[in-house]
């Protein structure tokens, strides 16, 4: 089963990392994700700027012409 990310879910993101933070503002966040739907590195932006510590991605090549 394949799932579609949208803007909704980098929003979803940043309202989990922020609202995580809110509440453990010690914790260290590290967030990591794969991006197999194309909108992880949004994704990633998101939970920075909410105040992850740590964020990665494994960018998928399937998106990506690394040939040219």
């Amino acid at each position: 089963m394949f799932f579609w990310l949208t803007m909704n879910d980098v929003l979803l993101v940043n309202r989990l990392v922020g609202s995580i933070r809110a509440k453990y503002p010690d914790l260290p966040i590290h967030v990591h994700s794969h991006d197999t739907a194309g909108i992880s590195t949004a994704s990633m932006i998101a939970a920075a700027a909410a105040g992850a510590d740590v964020v990665d991605v494994a960018i998928d090549s399937e998106y990506f012409d690394l040939s040219r």
